[in-house]
């Protein structure tokens, strides 16, 4: 199925914690109430092996915006984000997670920013109320990624590691050229977006109240630094 909207918000889900449709419920009404043009949110389940399709019927009933996309095998969050910019036709996108970490405002900022700007990507910018969350190894990664890669490669943007991002179509041809199935998806798009001298611009984003992010295990992270060992000497 194929639709064409104003927006087009991907929500990437994989393993949710008990209740975890109460709380997309609360930032779908949000949405309803507060967005002021014409959407559709792609919700894709990346493998779960938590059996979500019950819940994922109830949804799709009482919200008519909720389009459903789901596989069996656990690809990573880089493809199931590519699978969903893929499946809808729209004028912009966003990209965030299930449980809204920066709160349907920050979904409302970009839509607007997006129709008003002439950015061609737009990339959250985490505040330092945000890394003082942060588990340890999750917060160390982080800060890699900020003081030692990016400056390293000359990007101007700072911040690529943050779970929010929108772009126009221009920002979306790119993004489905990416390869990375993994956490660093998002710096291989920035890489390639510099590279094609396409307009990026950082807007930046708070953690909403009682949002619980989880940690890195010592096997993520080896993973993820594989997985930017093979975008760097990578030749996009």
């Amino acid at each position: 199925m194929r639709t064409r909207k104003d927006l087009a918000i991907i929500l990437p889900v994989y393993n949710p914690y008990f209740g975890w449709e109460r709380t997309l419920k609360v930032h779908l009404d949000g949405l309803r109430s507060l967005l002021c043009v014409q959407y559709v949110i792609v919700l894709v389940n990346d493998g779960s092996e938590v059996d979500v399709q019950k819940v994922v019927d109830e949804l799709l009933i009482e919200y008519e915006e909720l389009i459903y996309l789901g596989y069996k095998v656990n690809e990573g969050k880089g493809h199931a984000l590519r699978s969903g910019v893929a499946k809808v036709e729209a004028q912009y996108f966003i990209l965030t997670d299930f449980d809204i970490p920066f709160g349907v405002s920050s979904i409302v900022q970009f839509s607007e920013e997006l129709d008003h700007t002439k950015s061609d990507i737009l990339l959250g910018k985490r505040s330092n109320a945000y890394f003082i969350d942060l588990p340890f190894r999750r917060r160390t990664l982080s800060k890699l990624f900020n003081y030692f890669t990016l400056p390293f490669l000359g990007f101007n943007h700072f911040d690529t590691q943050t779970g929010i991002k929108g772009f126009n179509q221009q920002g979306k041809t790119v993004f489905l050229q990416t390869k990375t199935n993994s956490y660093v998806y998002d710096f291989e798009f920035v890489r390639l977006a510099v590279k094609r001298r396409l307009r990026i611009k950082n807007m930046e984003v708070n953690p909403i109240d009682g949002i619980t992010f989880s940690n890195f295990g010592s096997k993520t992270i080896l993973k993820e630094l594989r997985s930017l060992f093979r975008i760097l000497i990578g030749g996009n």
